[in-house]
């Protein structure tokens, strides 16, 4: 698994070399987003289905669960969704509207992050609501502040506090740490 995610990465940024030195025509583009759709369309609704309670904000304090099922398919599809960014396919946004749906915060905060990087409106309310969860706070302010376009976060999203926890909450899910978000965090210093 880990060497098929390789190949993802490294093809999906092959072709976006390509698009970006003009090597794919219209018609080409066209091509690799229709059947790329169906592999984003699958694997959202597999984030969608496995995504863990704590990082839907529905487990129970008594849930001691650590395991991330939606982790290899998340990983996925976020491998692939800059590549939908730079086709210029009309039905890549389609696809990048379908994953800015899905129940996982950071895929669908990776989906508004290409969204924009295309050109395309991703509405105030969407990027609001996607702030609240730290993980998917940490995806925005890293994908927008590279592209200079940080000032579309609405202004809670960019308070010290607002950063460390997100940056923070993105530490301590990864697999070496707690491996899942954590119930709470407490401000020790002002």
């Amino acid at each position: 698994p880990k060497l098929e995610l390789i190949r993802r990465d490294v093809t999906a940024e092959m072709i976006i070399a390509m698009c970006r030195r003009g090597l794919l025509d219209s018609i080409r583009a066209g091509e690799v987003t229709a059947s790329l759709l169906p592999v984003v369309y699958g694997l959202t609704a597999a984030c969608d289905h496995q995504c863990a309670p704590r990082t839907l904000g529905t487990h129970r304090r008594d849930d001691e669960t650590t395991v991330d099922p939606a982790r290899v398919d998340r990983r996925r599809l976020m491998a692939l969704l800059p590549l939908l960014a730079h086709l210029q396919a009309d039905s890549a946004s389609v696809g990048l509207r379908r994953a800015l749906s899905c129940a996982d915060p950071r895929v669908a905060a990776k989906a508004a992050v290409c969204l924009v990087d295309r050109g395309d409106v991703v509405g105030d309310d969407r990027l609001r609501g996607l702030c609240h969860s730290p993980l998917a706070r940490a995806v925005l302010l890293d994908g927008l502040s590279a592209t200079g376009r940080e000032f579309q976060l609405p202004p809670v999203a960019l308070t010290a506090e607002a950063v460390a926890e997100a940056h923070l909450v993105t530490w301590l899910v990864s697999a070496t740490q707690l491996r899942c978000e954590p119930d709470e965090l407490e401000y020790r210093c002002a």
